[in-house]
């Protein structure tokens, strides 16, 4: 939990929570005990787990065509040095 906290802390590691949306110093510091509690529970939710996902058919395409382009171009290298 405190890993996933840690954006949110200052250098001594204290969870700091700044509100000002009301006049009210009692109103904010419960808008900020709630807000403290709302991070606290969402970092003890595990995150979800990431669903792998196949290449784009774009993304094939450029691989398999930039693997012709250095076929070819090996190829072409092969065929100068037997003539030579």
């Amino acid at each position: 939990v405190r890993a996933r906290l840690r954006p949110q802390t200052n250098r001594r590691g204290e969870l700091v929570v700044v509100v000002q949306e009301t006049r009210e110093q009692g109103r904010n510091r419960r808008i900020a005990e709630r807000r403290i509690l709302a991070l606290v529970e969402a970092a003890a939710r595990p995150a979800r787990r990431r669903i792998a996902t196949g290449p784009s058919a774009g993304a094939r395409e450029r691989r398999l065509s930039a693997k012709k382009r250095h076929g070819t171009k090996k190829a072409r290298r092969s065929d100068r040095s037997e003539t030579e």
